[in-house]
Protein backbone atom coordinates (compact mmCIF):
# COMPACT_ATOMS: atom_id res chain seq x y z
CA UNK A 1 0.00 0.00 0.00
CA UNK A 2 3.15 2.42 0.84
CA UNK A 3 4.27 1.88 -2.38
CA UNK A 4 1.24 2.63 -4.49
CA UNK A 5 0.99 5.89 -2.60
CA UNK A 6 4.59 6.73 -3.45
CA UNK A 7 3.69 6.02 -7.03
CA UNK A 8 0.29 7.17 -7.45
CA UNK A 9 1.54 11.08 -8.03
CA UNK A 10 4.41 10.36 -10.30
CA UNK A 11 2.07 8.08 -12.22
CA UNK A 12 -0.60 10.75 -12.51
CA UNK A 13 2.08 13.17 -13.49
CA UNK A 14 3.05 11.11 -16.36
CA UNK A 15 -0.54 10.66 -16.76
CA UNK A 16 -1.30 14.25 -17.21
CA UNK A 17 1.51 14.92 -19.11
CA UNK A 18 1.70 12.35 -21.68
CA UNK A 19 -2.54 12.69 -22.04
CA UNK A 20 -1.82 16.47 -22.55
CA UNK A 21 0.19 15.96 -25.13
CA UNK A 22 -1.47 13.18 -27.18
CA UNK A 23 -4.43 15.75 -27.21
CA UNK A 24 -2.31 18.67 -28.37
CA UNK A 25 -0.89 16.24 -31.27
CA UNK A 26 -4.18 15.49 -32.06
CA UNK A 27 -5.36 19.34 -31.97
CA UNK A 28 -2.53 20.52 -33.96
CA UNK A 29 -3.27 17.54 -36.90
CA UNK A 30 -7.25 18.39 -36.92
CA UNK A 31 -6.57 22.33 -37.62
CA UNK A 32 -3.42 21.62 -39.74
CA UNK A 33 -6.63 19.59 -42.13
CA UNK A 34 -8.99 22.64 -41.83
CA UNK A 35 -6.24 25.06 -42.89
CA UNK A 36 -5.47 22.70 -46.01
CA UNK A 37 -8.69 22.29 -46.64
CA UNK A 38 -9.10 18.86 -45.95
CA UNK A 39 -12.25 19.16 -44.05
CA UNK A 40 -14.95 21.20 -44.47
CA UNK A 41 -18.07 22.52 -42.70
CA UNK A 42 -21.16 21.00 -44.45
CA UNK A 43 -24.10 20.67 -42.08
CA UNK A 44 -22.52 23.15 -39.51
CA UNK A 45 -26.14 23.07 -37.42
CA UNK A 46 -25.79 19.48 -36.66
CA UNK A 47 -23.04 20.08 -34.53
CA UNK A 48 -26.13 21.70 -32.24
CA UNK A 49 -27.45 18.38 -32.45
CA UNK A 50 -24.80 16.24 -31.34
CA UNK A 51 -24.19 18.51 -28.40
CA UNK A 52 -28.06 17.89 -27.24
CA UNK A 53 -27.61 14.26 -27.96
CA UNK A 54 -24.64 13.94 -25.88
CA UNK A 55 -26.39 16.39 -22.73
CA UNK A 56 -29.47 13.71 -23.52
CA UNK A 57 -26.84 11.16 -22.49
CA UNK A 58 -25.75 12.52 -19.34
CA UNK A 59 -29.40 12.10 -18.46
CA UNK A 60 -29.79 8.57 -19.40
CA UNK A 61 -26.49 7.89 -17.29
CA UNK A 62 -28.07 9.42 -14.32
CA UNK A 63 -31.32 7.60 -14.44
CA UNK A 64 -29.13 4.36 -14.55
CA UNK A 65 -27.25 4.77 -11.81
CA UNK A 66 -30.08 5.64 -9.78
CA UNK A 67 -31.86 2.63 -10.78
CA UNK A 68 -28.81 1.02 -9.52
CA UNK A 69 -29.03 2.36 -6.07
CA UNK A 70 -33.06 1.77 -6.27
CA UNK A 71 -31.42 -1.90 -6.68
CA UNK A 72 -29.97 -2.19 -3.97
CA UNK A 73 -32.64 -0.30 -1.62
CA UNK A 74 -31.48 2.94 -1.44
CA UNK A 75 -34.38 5.32 -2.76
CA UNK A 76 -33.69 8.38 -4.31
CA UNK A 77 -36.01 11.11 -5.48
CA UNK A 78 -35.14 11.70 -9.56
CA UNK A 79 -35.36 15.65 -9.15
CA UNK A 80 -32.15 16.08 -6.59
CA UNK A 81 -30.19 13.44 -8.21
CA UNK A 82 -30.72 14.91 -11.77
CA UNK A 83 -29.85 18.42 -10.84
CA UNK A 84 -26.37 17.17 -8.32
CA UNK A 85 -25.37 14.42 -9.52
CA UNK A 86 -22.94 16.65 -12.39
CA UNK A 87 -21.78 18.83 -9.54
CA UNK A 88 -19.91 15.50 -8.36
CA UNK A 89 -18.01 14.54 -10.81
CA UNK A 90 -15.99 18.14 -11.58
CA UNK A 91 -13.15 15.97 -9.94
CA UNK A 92 -12.98 13.63 -12.78
CA UNK A 93 -10.73 15.82 -14.32
CA UNK A 94 -8.56 15.57 -11.54
CA UNK A 95 -5.64 12.53 -12.36
CA UNK A 96 -7.73 9.33 -12.15
CA UNK A 97 -11.37 9.02 -12.95
CA UNK A 98 -11.30 7.76 -9.59
CA UNK A 99 -12.15 10.74 -7.74
CA UNK A 100 -15.36 11.57 -9.14
CA UNK A 101 -16.63 8.20 -7.34
CA UNK A 102 -15.24 9.74 -4.27
CA UNK A 103 -16.62 12.77 -4.37
CA UNK A 104 -19.81 11.17 -5.18
CA UNK A 105 -19.81 8.81 -2.27
CA UNK A 106 -19.81 12.01 -0.13
CA UNK A 107 -22.70 13.78 -1.77
CA UNK A 108 -24.74 10.57 -1.10
CA UNK A 109 -23.44 10.49 2.50
CA UNK A 110 -24.37 14.35 3.39
CA UNK A 111 -27.19 14.80 1.03
CA UNK A 112 -28.89 11.09 1.97
CA UNK A 113 -27.12 9.78 4.70
CA UNK A 114 -26.46 6.45 2.44
CA UNK A 115 -23.56 4.96 4.13
CA UNK A 116 -19.83 4.99 2.06
CA UNK A 117 -19.93 0.82 1.44
CA UNK A 118 -23.49 1.31 -0.68
CA UNK A 119 -22.02 4.31 -2.44
CA UNK A 120 -18.91 2.80 -3.76
CA UNK A 121 -20.18 -0.70 -4.45
CA UNK A 122 -23.01 1.21 -6.36
CA UNK A 123 -19.75 3.02 -8.34
CA UNK A 124 -18.40 -0.65 -9.00
CA UNK A 125 -21.63 -2.15 -10.26
CA UNK A 126 -22.01 0.89 -12.59
CA UNK A 127 -18.15 0.40 -13.65
CA UNK A 128 -19.41 -3.07 -14.30
CA UNK A 129 -22.26 -2.45 -16.05
CA UNK A 130 -20.98 0.10 -18.25
CA UNK A 131 -17.96 -1.98 -19.48
CA UNK A 132 -20.58 -5.05 -19.92
CA UNK A 133 -22.88 -3.22 -22.06
CA UNK A 134 -20.42 -2.32 -24.29
CA UNK A 135 -19.47 -5.91 -24.72
CA UNK A 136 -22.88 -6.33 -26.44
CA UNK A 137 -22.22 -2.97 -28.44
CA UNK A 138 -19.72 -5.17 -30.12
CA UNK A 139 -21.54 -7.96 -30.31
CA UNK A 140 -24.07 -6.00 -32.06
CA UNK A 141 -21.28 -4.84 -34.22
CA UNK A 142 -20.23 -8.10 -34.87
CA UNK A 143 -24.33 -9.08 -35.78
CA UNK A 144 -23.97 -5.85 -37.98
CA UNK A 145 -20.97 -7.00 -40.33
CA UNK A 146 -21.06 -11.60 -40.15
CA UNK A 147 -21.39 -12.50 -43.60
CA UNK A 148 -23.04 -15.73 -42.37
CA UNK A 149 -26.90 -15.69 -41.28
CA UNK A 150 -26.75 -18.54 -38.14
CA UNK A 151 -23.49 -16.50 -36.77
CA UNK A 152 -26.19 -13.84 -36.90
CA UNK A 153 -28.78 -15.73 -35.30
CA UNK A 154 -26.51 -17.38 -32.60
CA UNK A 155 -24.97 -13.49 -31.86
CA UNK A 156 -28.55 -12.02 -31.55
CA UNK A 157 -29.50 -15.03 -29.28
CA UNK A 158 -26.21 -14.19 -27.38
CA UNK A 159 -27.18 -10.63 -27.11
CA UNK A 160 -30.50 -11.39 -25.68
CA UNK A 161 -29.25 -14.15 -23.30
CA UNK A 162 -26.52 -11.50 -21.82
CA UNK A 163 -29.17 -9.60 -19.76
CA UNK A 164 -30.69 -12.79 -18.23
CA UNK A 165 -26.83 -14.73 -17.51
CA UNK A 166 -24.93 -11.84 -16.74
CA UNK A 167 -27.39 -11.58 -13.52
CA UNK A 168 -27.26 -14.37 -12.88
CA UNK A 169 -23.77 -14.78 -12.82
CA UNK A 170 -23.16 -11.49 -10.74
CA UNK A 171 -25.82 -12.70 -8.11
CA UNK A 172 -23.61 -16.15 -8.02
CA UNK A 173 -20.63 -14.59 -7.22
CA UNK A 174 -21.86 -12.28 -4.83
CA UNK A 175 -23.52 -15.25 -2.87
CA UNK A 176 -19.95 -16.99 -3.03
CA UNK A 177 -17.59 -16.81 -0.14
CA UNK A 178 -14.46 -15.34 -1.48
CA UNK A 179 -16.97 -12.17 -3.17
CA UNK A 180 -18.39 -11.84 0.73
CA UNK A 181 -14.98 -11.91 2.18
CA UNK A 182 -13.80 -9.00 -0.54
CA UNK A 183 -16.26 -7.12 0.36
CA UNK A 184 -15.36 -7.03 4.31
CA UNK A 185 -11.95 -6.58 3.95
CA UNK A 186 -13.08 -3.51 1.37
CA UNK A 187 -15.74 -2.67 4.53
CA UNK A 188 -18.51 -3.27 2.34
CA UNK A 189 -20.21 -5.02 5.69
CA UNK A 190 -23.85 -3.61 5.04
CA UNK A 191 -24.20 -5.24 1.57
CA UNK A 192 -26.14 -8.08 2.27
CA UNK A 193 -28.12 -8.85 -1.21
CA UNK A 194 -26.84 -8.04 -4.76
CA UNK A 195 -28.94 -5.79 -6.77
CA UNK A 196 -32.15 -6.68 -8.19
CA UNK A 197 -32.70 -8.30 -11.16
CA UNK A 198 -35.28 -5.27 -12.38
CA UNK A 199 -32.95 -2.32 -11.32
CA UNK A 200 -29.83 -4.86 -13.36
CA UNK A 201 -31.91 -5.09 -16.13
CA UNK A 202 -33.03 -1.45 -16.52
CA UNK A 203 -29.78 0.05 -16.05
CA UNK A 204 -27.85 -2.56 -18.48
CA UNK A 205 -30.61 -1.09 -20.79
CA UNK A 206 -30.20 2.27 -19.82
CA UNK A 207 -26.51 1.98 -20.98
CA UNK A 208 -27.17 0.68 -24.12
CA UNK A 209 -29.11 3.79 -24.66
CA UNK A 210 -26.78 5.56 -23.75
CA UNK A 211 -23.85 3.97 -25.92
CA UNK A 212 -26.01 4.39 -28.96
CA UNK A 213 -26.35 8.11 -27.64
CA UNK A 214 -23.00 8.64 -27.90
CA UNK A 215 -23.04 7.00 -31.46
CA UNK A 216 -25.59 8.98 -32.39
CA UNK A 217 -23.95 12.45 -31.26
CA UNK A 218 -20.50 10.90 -33.30
CA UNK A 219 -22.18 10.27 -36.59
CA UNK A 220 -24.27 13.97 -36.15
CA UNK A 221 -20.11 15.30 -36.35
CA UNK A 222 -19.53 13.12 -39.20
CA UNK A 223 -22.18 14.79 -41.08
CA UNK A 224 -21.38 18.12 -39.85
CA UNK A 225 -18.19 18.09 -41.62
CA UNK A 226 -19.07 15.69 -44.64
CA UNK A 227 -16.72 13.70 -44.48
CA UNK A 228 -18.13 11.43 -47.07
CA UNK A 229 -17.77 8.10 -44.01
CA UNK A 230 -19.96 5.69 -45.24
CA UNK A 231 -21.01 3.56 -41.38
CA UNK A 232 -23.97 3.40 -39.86
CA UNK A 233 -25.19 4.17 -36.44
CA UNK A 234 -23.92 0.76 -34.73
CA UNK A 235 -20.12 1.61 -36.51
CA UNK A 236 -19.98 4.63 -34.62
CA UNK A 237 -21.16 3.42 -31.73
CA UNK A 238 -18.68 0.78 -31.91
CA UNK A 239 -16.07 3.53 -32.39
CA UNK A 240 -17.07 5.51 -29.66
CA UNK A 241 -17.14 2.52 -27.84
CA UNK A 242 -13.76 1.33 -28.30
CA UNK A 243 -12.08 4.57 -27.68
CA UNK A 244 -13.94 5.15 -24.18
CA UNK A 245 -12.70 1.84 -22.92
CA UNK A 246 -9.55 2.42 -23.97
CA UNK A 247 -9.09 5.42 -21.98
CA UNK A 248 -11.13 4.10 -19.49
CA UNK A 249 -8.17 1.31 -19.08
CA UNK A 250 -5.46 3.90 -18.81
CA UNK A 251 -6.88 4.90 -15.21
CA UNK A 252 -3.86 7.38 -14.46
CA UNK A 253 -4.94 9.78 -17.49
CA UNK A 254 -7.49 12.31 -16.35
CA UNK A 255 -11.05 11.17 -17.97
CA UNK A 256 -8.75 9.53 -20.35
CA UNK A 257 -8.05 12.70 -21.85
CA UNK A 258 -5.37 12.40 -25.42
CA UNK A 259 -5.72 8.52 -25.17
CA UNK A 260 -9.38 8.19 -26.30
CA UNK A 261 -9.05 10.83 -28.92
CA UNK A 262 -6.15 8.93 -30.08
CA UNK A 263 -7.66 5.87 -29.89
CA UNK A 264 -10.79 7.48 -31.76
CA UNK A 265 -8.68 8.66 -34.99
CA UNK A 266 -6.32 5.60 -35.32
CA UNK A 267 -9.79 3.02 -35.26
CA UNK A 268 -11.63 5.55 -37.72
CA UNK A 269 -8.96 5.83 -39.85
CA UNK A 270 -8.40 2.11 -39.75
CA UNK A 271 -12.53 1.71 -40.07
CA UNK A 272 -13.37 4.11 -42.30
CA UNK A 273 -10.38 4.65 -44.61
CA UNK A 274 -10.17 8.54 -43.77
CA UNK A 275 -7.65 10.91 -43.56
CA UNK A 276 -5.58 10.88 -39.97
CA UNK A 277 -6.25 15.03 -39.69
CA UNK A 278 -10.14 14.50 -40.25
CA UNK A 279 -9.80 11.61 -37.73
CA UNK A 280 -8.28 14.08 -35.37
CA UNK A 281 -10.54 16.67 -35.96
CA UNK A 282 -14.03 14.29 -35.30
CA UNK A 283 -11.99 13.26 -31.88
CA UNK A 284 -11.19 16.57 -30.99
CA UNK A 285 -14.74 17.83 -31.38
CA UNK A 286 -16.26 15.20 -29.99
CA UNK A 287 -14.50 15.31 -26.80
CA UNK A 288 -14.98 19.04 -26.67
CA UNK A 289 -18.59 18.81 -26.98
CA UNK A 290 -18.79 16.37 -24.70
CA UNK A 291 -17.04 18.47 -22.28
CA UNK A 292 -19.68 21.62 -23.14
CA UNK A 293 -22.29 19.20 -21.91
CA UNK A 294 -20.95 18.60 -18.73
CA UNK A 295 -20.35 21.95 -18.16
CA UNK A 296 -23.99 22.41 -19.14
CA UNK A 297 -25.09 20.10 -16.54
CA UNK A 298 -23.25 21.95 -14.15
CA UNK A 299 -23.62 25.93 -15.06
CA UNK A 300 -27.53 24.30 -14.96
CA UNK A 301 -27.42 23.28 -11.69
CA UNK A 302 -25.73 26.08 -10.14
CA UNK A 303 -28.37 28.95 -12.08
CA UNK A 304 -30.92 26.71 -10.41
CA UNK A 305 -29.85 26.87 -6.81
CA UNK A 306 -28.74 30.22 -7.29
CA UNK A 307 -32.64 30.73 -8.51
CA UNK A 308 -33.77 28.67 -5.58
CA UNK A 309 -31.48 30.86 -2.84
CA UNK A 310 -32.88 34.27 -3.86
CA UNK A 311 -36.33 33.36 -4.51
CA UNK A 312 -35.84 31.45 -0.72
CA UNK A 313 -34.23 34.84 0.77
CA UNK A 314 -37.15 36.84 -1.13
CA UNK A 315 -40.25 34.71 0.54
CA UNK A 316 -38.44 35.36 3.99
CA UNK A 317 -38.38 38.98 3.24
CA UNK A 318 -42.06 39.34 2.53
CA UNK A 319 -43.09 37.40 5.56
CA UNK A 320 -41.36 39.34 7.62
Amino acid sequence: MDLLKKLRRPLYTIGIIAGGIFFIFQAIRAFQGVFENQVVFVNAHYLVYAFLVFCSVRGVQIIAWREILQGLEVRLDVRPVLLEYSLTFLPRYIPGSVWGYISRAEWLNKKFQVPYSIANYSSLLETGLVLFSFIQIAILYIVMNADEFIIRLLLIGLFIASFFFSWWVYSQIHQSQIFIWMLKKLSFVSIQHPVSFKSWFLALLLYLIAWFGFGLSTLAIVVAFGTGMGGGLIDFTYLYGVSWVTGFLVFFVPSGIGVRELAFSQIAVSMFGITAATASLLAVITRSLIFLGEISWVLITLLIKVLRKNLFVNVSVNEK
